[in-house]
């Protein structure tokens, strides 16, 4: 067996190989997961509303709407709906409680789509004809 002398050690050439081995799967493992992380960061996921957010957009822009919420509505007062008129609403916009609870759990987590959802409200209510409003 071969011994090398470096800075006062002894050191066995199978053993520097190894360690030299070492670091290079080392290195190399931290850069793979490195690369890894990088693409999985700049993965541009896009989002899309499906048909429950467009029924839940469009619930919520006729609720603001009845709730007095308008384009241009700085100074108007805001109604508060009954139970019964919110019912109604949400039958005409085939949404139940359940579903309506279930999707605004799905906004609280997902901020991108609640996100959507309201540029979706605002394109509602500024498409809504004004004898709507």
């Amino acid at each position: 067996m071969r011994l090398i002398e470096r800075a006062g050690v002894t050191i066995s050439i199978k053993k520097m190989l190894s360690m030299q081995l070492r670091h290079t799967y080392r290195v190399s493992f931290f850069s793979l997961l490195f690369c890894a992380l990088l693409l999985g960061c700049s993965e541009d996921k896009k989002v899309a509303l499906d048909r429950d957010d467009i029924h839940f957009a469009e619930f919520y822009s006729d609720y603001l709407l009845h709730s007095g919420v308008t384009v241009s509505s700085s100074d108007q007062a805001l109604v508060a709906l009954e139970t019964s008129e919110i019912s109604e609403l949400l039958v005409s916009h085939a949404l139940t409680p359940e579903s309506f609870h279930r999707k605004s759990e799905l906004y609280r987590n997902n901020p991108s789509l609640w996100q959507l959802v309201l540029l979706q409200i605002r394109a509602n209510i500024q498409n809504k004809p004004v004898a709507a409003q």
